[in-house]
């Protein structure tokens, strides 16, 4: 993963800096479209990068100063869409900083955190 550190304004932005919480063996939710499409295991804690060439145009504004975490993802066979479970989910969301929002939309952030009950679901 590899997020700027800062916003284009040079503010401080929680979602980036969630990445220097990373640890090595948390598990990474990969949410795209409405759905969890792969799943991973952090393998670095956040190191100092430079933006990925790949990204291309992507984030044109951001800093080329960034945050890098490796990860080992799998992309899931089944696409898992929270929204469909939203009663198991909703009541064990973060009151702040949600990933996604009670009616099971997701949020426009890029990384956060969830409780150890969450990310256990079944």
């Amino acid at each position: 993963m590899w997020s700027p550190k800062k916003n284009a304004d040079g503010g401080k932005n929680p979602y980036y800096d969630f990445m220097t919480q990373v640890q090595p063996g948390d598990i990474v939710f990969s949410f795209a479209n409405a759905d969890i499409i792969a799943i991973g295991g952090a393998a670095s804690i956040a190191y100092t990068a430079n933006k990925p060439t790949d990204f291309g145009n992507a984030g044109a504004t951001w800093s080329k100063d960034g945050w890098a975490v490796d990860v080992d993802f799998q992309r899931v066979e089944n696409p898992i869409t929270p929204k469909l479970h939203m009663n198991l989910i909703a009541p064990l969301l973060p009151e702040k900083y949600s990933p996604i929002r009670a009616n099971g939309n997701g949020n426009q952030v890029y990384l956060t955190s969830i409780s150890t009950e969450l990310g256990s679901q079944n």
